[in-house]
């Protein structure tokens, strides 16, 4: 199993710092309902209309998922 560290530095070479929904989705293989639902209460920044998400707090998500 990857460390935090590692998951945060793999997504920032993907995808950026701050990553949108539709981004995240792709990153994780998920269409965008099932996006949505993952990444509910999750702290997301609006940038316009889109939500966006930090690196780390996708990392946080993903991490808390697996345990």
């Amino acid at each position: 199993m990857a460390t935090k560290k590692e998951i945060v530095n793999d997504i920032r070479g993907q995808c950026g710092n701050l990553i949108t929904t539709k981004a995240v989705g792709k990153y994780l293989g998920l269409c965008p309902k099932t996006t949505r639902e993952f990444m509910a209460g999750v702290p997301c920044y609006e940038v316009g209309r889109k939500k966006c998400y930090l690196a780390i707090d996708l990392a946080n998500r993903i991490c808390s998922s697996e345990a």
